[in-house]
């Protein structure tokens, strides 16, 4: 389960199914930030957390299916969110 928004996290909180993966673009109290801009529109269009989450499943995945879980964490750095 991926969420981006801000304080995605929260989304999760009450969660308590098992064997479930849940990712966050933020914690409670935080922004989500934006990846480029639309000139037209005056608007953001997308957030850097989907954007980075979309690139590795239409480029990094489906060219590789031995990827796991574990190799899209190692995608998420403070530098890149």
């Amino acid at each position: 389960m991926i969420s981006d928004s801000c304080s995605a996290t929260t989304l999760f909180e009450e969660l308590t199914v098992e064997n479930i993966f849940a990712f966050g673009s933020s914690s409670r109290d935080e922004l989500s930030y934006s990846h480029g801009r639309d000139s037209l529109l005056r608007m953001s269009k997308t957030d850097k957390f989907s954007y980075l989450n979309y690139n590795f499943l239409n480029y990094d995945f489906f060219l590789n299916k031995d990827f796991k879980v574990s190799d899209l964490m190692k995608k998420y750095s403070f530098k890149e969110l």
